[in-house]
């Protein structure tokens, strides 16, 4: 079970990864850091 929600979580900072680009890039970088350090917590690939 634990397996999937890793997998979830990795999908989900992707697609938020993705919603960034619409953002003013002062908060985007802050948001994409937080996402980077979520799918490196759960070691699944992020490209």
């Amino acid at each position: 079970m634990s397996l999937f929600a890793y997998i979830e979580a990795a999908q989900l900072s992707k697609q938020r990864i993705e919603h960034c680009k619409k953002i003013d890039p002062a908060t985007q970088v802050q948001l994409k850091l937080k996402l980077l350090q979520v799918l490196a917590q759960t070691g699944i690939n992020g490209t």
